[in-house]
């Protein structure tokens, strides 16, 4: 192998010109390069590549040498159009070239890399390839896409749109940073016992939107196959390298017809209770990502937090209307009562002016014909209207105290309870009973 590799390379340089001398030194010092580091012809072919190229692929030197990137992703034909296009690109315009691209292995991990790359010349100072040299930045980029999520989930958290658009915002992130091309929310109906897709998602693909709007019309029974019914089954993330070739996937001949082949999906908890889940898809296969699993169950939990909480908003704005309409309703009540009380008054008033005037009157004109006794009782009468006249007052007066009540302060109960003895003095008196009082 270690000659294959000095041999691959020694072409390489031979056509670059280097001296005799110099050609085993620079031979040494590809290989051992830290970095992935691979040439290719005029044509395209891989002409060699270092042993950094070898352990970051995966793949021997012996299986890519002659051939070309379509060899290297053949399940990433997106991957493998892009590098042809960027290698067209430079032979059009010899120099330099640097461009950022997302990488899916053969073992399905995802790689974020800078490739740059830079032409080299033969004898008669044609463009004879290229030199390219891979710098791989997954962590940085995971970083960042991690720090994007969390932001967009607090954005969304914090924010004051409908549940739904909320949802819809945080699945539109995660799938643009993350390279998936459509996502949907699935919740359980408990009284039905149905799986509904909800909210959906996807990149502007017809295919991908025709697939969401057929799932969308698609009900199903909790169980234990399939994706979305094992994540509610576990309460667990579920990882599907491509489901066109799973056969519990009811929907693979949908997904296949969209073009899609990855999908995970992740659990929505509120605690420990599942409430659903969301699902992702992708263009192509892809292997379980540990590192993408790990954000996704921090956004399952934190998406049942947001849902947790705008279901105790709703309730509370329902408890804030009821209790909206109940004021109505007593403030009416306390309307009609005291138009009622005030009425009342009014009538009841009238007949005791009536007593009392009319008492009165007999007093002044007959009361030389009447004897002590008559007077007496005459006197008892307008006294009790008087009495009565005040306690209808007092009546209307205390049905305002909500509304037109003055300032409470101290008062002395011996006047109200001269009043009621007042008031209590005949039955008192055939009771033979004796108030007394502190």
């Amino acid at each position: 192998m270690q000659e294959q590799a000095q041999g691959d390379i020694a072409s390489v340089l031979a056509v670059l010109g280097a001296r005799r001398g110099d050609l085993h030194i620079a031979q040494e010092l590809i290989e051992v390069l830290p970095i992935p580091v691979f040439f290719k012809a005029r044509d395209g072919r891989y002409l060699g590549v270092n042993r950094a190229w070898e352990d970051f692929f995966g793949v021997r030197r012996d299986e890519i040498v002659g051939g070309g990137v379509a060899d290297l992703y053949p399940d990433s034909p997106a991957v493998a159009a892009r590098h042809v296009a960027m290698d067209e690109a430079l032979w059009s315009a010899p120099g330099r070239q640097s461009y950022e691209i997302q990488l899916v292995m053969r073992d399905g991990r995802v790689r974020h890399t800078i490739y740059n790359k830079a032409t080299f010349q033969g004898p008669e100072a044609e463009v004879a390839g290229l030199i390219g040299a891979i710098v791989d930045i997954t962590e940085r980029k995971q970083s960042e896409q991690r720090e994007a999520i969390e932001n967009a989930v607090a954005r969304f958290l914090g924010s004051t749109e409908p549940l739904g658009e909320a949802i819809r915002g945080i699945m539109q992130v995660m799938c643009e940073r993350l390279d998936w091309a459509c996502a949907a929310r699935w919740s359980l109906d408990e009284a039905k016992n149905r799986l509904h897709c909800i909210e959906t998602w996807s990149v502007d693909d017809p295919k991908v939107r025709s697939f969401l709007e057929v799932s969308g019309k698609e009900t199903f029974v909790p169980g234990t196959s399939g994706l979305i019914r094992r994540v509610l089954a576990t309460g667990n993330s579920v990882w599907v390298a491509d489901v066109t070739e799973k056969p519990d996937f009811m929907r693979g001949p949908l997904a296949k017809a969209a073009g899609l082949h990855g999908a995970f999906a992740l659990p929505v908890l509120m605690g420990e209770k599942v409430l659903g889940a969301i699902e992702f898809f992708s263009r192509e296969p892809r292997h379980p990502d540990k590192w993408l699993l790990q954000i996704t169950v921090s956004v399952g939990r934190q998406i049942g937090q947001l849902m947790a909480r705008r279901q105790a908003e709703e309730e509370l704005r329902g408890a804030h209307d009821e209790l909206e309409v109940k004021a109505r309703e007593l403030q009416r009540s306390n309307d009609e009562l005291q138009q009622f009380a005030y009425v009342a008054s009014h009538d009841l008033q009238e007949p005791l002016r009536m007593i009392s005037s009319y008492t009165q009157l007999l007093g002044r004109r007959y009361g030389d014909r009447f004897d002590d006794n008559a007077r007496e009782f005459m006197g008892y009468i307008v006294e009790g209207a008087g009495r009565m006249k005040q306690l209808i007052e007092d009546l209307l007066a205390y049905s305002r105290v909500g509304t037109k009540g003055r300032e409470f302060k101290p008062f002395s109960a011996d006047s109200a309870l001269d009043k009621a003895l007042a008031n209590l003095r005949t039955t008192a008196e055939r009771a033979g009973a004796d108030v007394t009082h502190d």
